[in-house]
């Protein structure tokens, strides 16, 4: 998991890319990580962003783009905003039924 406060920036997941082996190797990452975890009876609340946020930390990327390219729904959302993320519960995101 990733601890408040811990990394530069937070990740969200609707928008990330890279060159095809080093995207390759994250996603490789994440499903290992996300496999171990749910054999352990562990999900994150926010399920691949948390394993993305912690693969980032220890694997800075070469170029992050400004908010405005995918901002949050309640503080970051402008006119010139491209993508943005709506806001929803723990609840609403959860997909265990």
């Amino acid at each position: 998991y990733v601890r408040a406060g811990e990394g530069r920036q937070y990740h969200p997941g609707a928008f990330v890319g890279g060159r095809r082996a080093e995207f390759l190797e994250m996603a490789a990452y994440l499903a290992d990580a996300i496999d171990a975890d749910v054999a352990e009876g562990v999900r994150a609340v926010w399920y691949e962003e948390s394993y993305l946020n912690r693969y980032l930390i220890h694997h800075p990327p070469a170029l992050v783009l400004d908010h405005r390219y995918c901002g949050w729904e309640d503080h970051t959302v402008g006119p010139d905003t491209l993508i943005y993320h709506r806001n929803k519960t723990a609840e609403e995101f959860d997909a265990r039924g």
